[in-house]
């Protein structure tokens, strides 16, 4: 037979096995209704009734028992077989034999504080019910006192699952019966219909209630429900084969032994190992906690087999523990000193853990005993020099003045040489300026002022007006950055001569640069807006507004007012009425000639006899073209 099928036979037989189970249950629940006009219960007494007890009336009392089926068999069990024990404590002598019925349950009920435990006769056996607590069962509330049975004495089924005779004190067994299998099966299927059973004795005489223990009873007499089932043959990873199977055949791995494949089971952290294998169930990295711990990952960074979380030093594969040094540094002391290299200051010099003054290998040897080493003492044999001074070695250095600075280099001999108030490193009696420390000399500027010349021009900035203007030191007119340059030569730089191609001018006065504002006439009108620049006239009257005054129009040679004394040729330009006015010009005035694109000269010598005087009226009349041909129509 091959190991496959063995394993095979094996695990069907596990099934087998499994199909049969049993599970015992103690009671979740249980208490008594007392039938009394008083709500009295019993939910946390040790003890719960059934039948009519011997006091007057023979009031009844009803047991309540609750099992969790569905928390104790597996869902999908096929229940096969019920056993309820129950041990019978104490009876009444007169009582006898008793059937006592199990019925199932329809309504929910509660079990709350009460406790009769003591009190009745008969040593207190706890038959008379105790005063019901909020919540309890009684023979009218199934919640005292919020809730009420449809029926006093509670709500239960007719039929009667199972009965048991009780007689004297033993245990006694309700059951197997199909009656029990069925009730305790729909609760297994649909638990929320799961309210147990209620025990009804015999009700119709007195003193014939039995008591049995309870759930806070002695241990050996409480309830005990024996249920026997089939377990369902389980597929929880649906490939069609049992769990059971699929872990005797490999198929599955089952690493708790439990029969449910692993893939079935919760694995928390997602890592592959079910949460009943893993050590570090919540850590997907790690399934046992290592030396870190879970959460915590084992590395070693540095590689020295210390992991991280227990290395001081986690990046020093050499040190596990800072130690002297600090990690990164070893605890070494390489010229064995007992000084570690670290805090040595000369890790390779064993006389040494410092450099001195004359620094690591070389000995710090003071010959003459002065205090300064041979390595830096100029007179290694003076005790009285360190330096060889002007006299040398072993022949002392005179200070008259006792300023500690020898004749021989005292640079201000009757003064002392140790003060240097500007710390210039030149003592204050040769410095001349002893409380400037950038200059010993005051220099143009003086002490506290640099000799800067910003702008190059070899004038200090404190004399230049102009520090950044290397052309000039002064102002001027035209101020720093402004040449003073006079393109006229009339002694006003350009930067404040209004007219700077005029020597003669420096504004541009009536007339504009270039152009004078002279007055020949005196008449306050200066001549290049003088209407009559040669005749005075003050009030500049120019009655036909022609631009000539009035004044130059009356003292016109030859001009009477009657024509051109030299009488016209008859032509097309000569005036009629023996002016001579020219008949193409709509504007000339009657009796005057002017000249037309027909005449030779613009004035012929005819008409000018005196031509001297001609030349000097036209260099005057400054007054434009309009004024000159004017002057042509009246005196040409």
């Amino acid at each position: 037979m091959s190991a496959k099928l063995t394993c095979a036979l094996a695990a069907l037989a596990s099934i087998a096995a499994a199909r049969g189970e049993t599970a015992t249950l103690g009671a979740a629940r249980d208490t008594t209704l007392f039938e009394s006009g008083e709500a009295l219960s019993n939910g946390a007494g040790s003890y719960l009734f059934a039948g009519s007890t011997g006091q007057a009336g023979g009031p009844a009392t009803r047991g309540l028992l609750f099992f969790d089926v569905a928390g104790a068999v597996p869902s999908g069990a096929t229940i096969t077989s019920v056993r309820l024990t129950l041990h019978m404590s104490r009876t009444s002598p007169a009582a006898g034999q008793v059937q006592i019925a199990l019925r199932r349950v329809t309504r929910a009920w509660g079990e709350a504080g009460s406790n009769s435990d003591g009190l009745g006769g008969g040593g207190g056996g706890g038959g008379v019910g105790a005063p019901a607590d909020v919540g309890d069962a009684t023979w009218r509330y199934n919640f005292f006192d919020s809730s009420q049975w449809a029926s006093l004495g509670g709500d239960f089924a007719t039929a009667v699952s199972a009965s048991a005779n009780v007689n004297d004190i033993d245990p006694y067994t309700w059951g197997s019966t199909s009656a029990m299998v069925s009730d305790t099966q729909a609760w297994l299927n649909n638990p929320a219909s799961n309210f147990g059973w209620i025990l009804i004795g015999d009700e119709s005489v007195a003193a014939t209630a039995k008591r049995f223990g309870t759930r806070e009873g002695i241990a050996a007499e409480r309830p005990v429900l024996v249920l026997e089932y089939d377990s369902p043959i389980t597929d929880c990873n649906g490939n069609g084969v049992a769990d059971a199977l699929d872990v005797a055949n490999g198929t599955s791995a089952d690493c708790d032994g439990n029969g449910v494949p692993d893939e079935c089971q919760p694995d928390g952290d997602g890592d592959g190992a079910i949460n009943a294998c893993d050590g570090c169930p919540n850590d997907g990295a790690k399934t046992s906690p290592g030396d870190c711990g879970c959460g915590v990952a084992d590395a070693d960074s540095d590689g020295d087999g210390v992991p991280d979380c227990l290395d001081g030093c986690p990046d020093d594969p050499d040190k596990a523990a800072p130690g002297a040094c600090g990690c990164g540094l070893a605890d070494q002391d390489s010229d064995g000193d007992g000084a570690l290299d670290c805090d040595d200051g000369c890790p390779d010099d064993p006389d040494k853990i410092a450099p001195g003054a004359c620094g690591c290998g070389a000995d710090e040897t003071d010959s003459d005993g002065d205090g300064t080493p041979d390595c830096v003492d100029g007179c290694p044999d003076d005790p009285a020099k360190t330096n060889p001074g002007a006299l040398g070695c072993g022949v002392a250095e005179a200070d008259t003045d006792g300023d500690g600075v020898p004749d021989s280099v005292d640079l201000c001999p009757g003064a002392n040489d140790n003060l240097d108030a500007d710390n210039d490193d030149v003592p204050d009696c040769a410095d001349g300026c002893p409380d400037d420390s950038a200059k010993t000399e005051p220099g143009a500027c003086g002490c506290g002022v640099a000799e800067e010349d910003v702008d190059g021009d070899g004038v200090a900035d404190c004399d230049d007006e102009c520090p950044d203007d290397p052309d000039k030191v002064v102002a001027g007119e035209c101020g720093c950055g402004e040449p003073e340059v006079d393109s006229d030569a009339d002694g006003s730089p350009d930067c404040v001569d209004a007219c700077p191609e005029d020597a003669e001018k420096t504004a541009p006065g009536a007339c504009g640069c270039g152009v004078g504002d002279s007055d020949e006439d005196a008449d306050g009108a200066v001549d290049c807006l003088d209407n009559c620049p040669e005749t005075p006239n003050t009030d500049q009257a120019d009655a036909d507004g022609d631009g000539v005054g009035d004044a130059c129009e009356a003292a016109a040679p030859g001009d009477g007012g009657n024509g051109d004394p030299n009488g016209g040729d008859g032509g097309a330009n000569d005036g009629e009425g023996g002016g001579g006015g020219d008949a193409n010009d709509p504007g000339a005035d009657p009796g005057r000639d002017t000249p037309d694109a027909g005449d030779e000269s613009m004035a012929p010598s005819g008409l000018c006899p005196i031509a001297a005087l001609c030349v000097m009226i036209g260099t005057l009349m400054l007054a434009g073209a309009a004024r000159r041909r004017d002057w042509w129509r009246r005196y040409g």
